[in-house]
């Protein structure tokens, strides 16, 4: 009996050192090296970095930039009255579009719509229903 406990405890201290080991987080200092070195990882990085750069000089760039600053400081209410609308907007829009393409068979067409309009008043009644402007 003892020699198989013995053959038991073995096996299971086995089975245990090389499951840890498998799980064991592999080093990411090859990968690293690997990816600092590259080539093509620095071409991506430099065009990531020059395409910002464009980004932050084009008057597109700094209209979004100061309709993102005027949105931030708007309340909270404003805020999400804002989103409701516009999610309103797209859905009368998407609905519309649809239409005027031509008649669709059966009504699960309005099944996305219909979602969004519902999240777009709750968002919207949540908005009116708050008391605090943050």
């Amino acid at each position: 009996m003892n020699s198989l406990r013995r053959f038991f405890s073995v096996g299971a201290r086995d089975a245990d050192a090389r499951v840890s080991a498998a799980l064991a987080p592999q080093p990411l200092e090859p990968a690293d090296r690997y990816l600092r070195d590259s080539n093509v990882v620095g071409a991506i990085d430099r065009i990531t970095v020059m395409l910002h750069d464009s980004w932050r000089s084009s008057v597109t760039g700094q209209s979004v930039s100061q309709l993102a600053g005027a949105f931030a400081s708007e309340s909270r209410r404003d805020q999400w009255s804002a989103i409701a609308s516009i999610i309103l907007t797209a859905v009368a829009v998407h609905v519309v579009l649809t239409m005027a393409n031509g008649p669709r068979p059966g009504w699960f067409w309005t099944v996305i719509p219909a979602l969004a309009a519902v999240f777009a008043m709750l968002v919207l009644a949540a908005a009116r229903g708050s008391q605090s402007d943050e």
